[in-house]
């Protein structure tokens, strides 16, 4: 993992100055590409130097909620295997650190146990290491796809793996399109995650002092 330099505060001119419109959102996961905005534009995959760069104009809250994003959205989209074979996996480490922070404990255990299954941690940041563990992923997949023993083929190690992962998936699924937070898209994950940021904002953005009207 990646030793960051953050910043103290929110930095004016990156992070957007907070605006009581911001709150309620329409849908929860809106609050989160404003209180991530300027890493939205900056951020370079792919490119050490640049994210070093960036991650200094960000708060670490900053920079874990943009990973939860990019990650979740990532292995939404593409399941696990997806970590390893495109950019948003670099900061799969800092999406995990970031749901324990937001208090999203079930969700941290379940990308926790499909890093752990995916290879030696912490996750390569350098994404051709990445893809070269998941050439190798696949190919054993296909070797234990072809075993000429029906009975070794589903207890091949590679085979219990993909499993676990698919059961892993099966969870996060059921666990984002839960009925317990209301209506909106993925609720039960994007509300809590949302009320989180409003209840810290002055970590993701920058508060302006309250301007009292003065006495005639």
């Amino acid at each position: 993992m990646m030793d960051w330099t953050f910043s103290a505060v929110p930095q004016p001119g990156f992070s957007k100055t907070w605006d009581d419109a911001f709150w309620p959102p329409k849908q929860w996961y809106e609050i989160l590409d404003t209180a991530t905005s300027g890493a939205l534009y900056e951020w370079e995959w792919d490119d050490v130097v640049t994210s070093r760069e960036v991650a200094r104009k960000m708060t670490q809250e900053q920079l874990e909620l943009f990973a939860v994003a990019q990650v979740i959205g990532s292995v939404c989209n593409g399941g696990f295997g997806a970590l390893l074979y495109n950019s948003y996996g670099e900061l799969s480490e800092e999406c995990v650190l970031g749901l324990r922070r937001f208090e999203l404990a079930n969700y941290a255990e379940i990308i926790d146990e499909a890093l752990d299954l995916l290879g030696p941690r912490p996750m390569p940041r350098d994404r051709t290491e990445r893809n070269r563990r998941w050439e190798a992923f696949c190919e054993a997949a296909k070797l234990a796809e072809n075993t000429s023993s029906v009975a070794e083929g589903p207890s091949h190690p590679v085979a219990i793996i993909e499993k676990r992962l698919g059961i892993l998936s099966s969870q996060l699924f059921s666990l984002m399109q839960a009925k317990t937070d209301g209506d909106g898209y993925d609720a039960a994950f994007y509300r809590p995650l949302s009320e989180w940021v409003y209840a810290h904002r002055d970590r993701f953005y920058v508060i302006e002092p309250e301007v009292k009207p003065t006495s005639s």
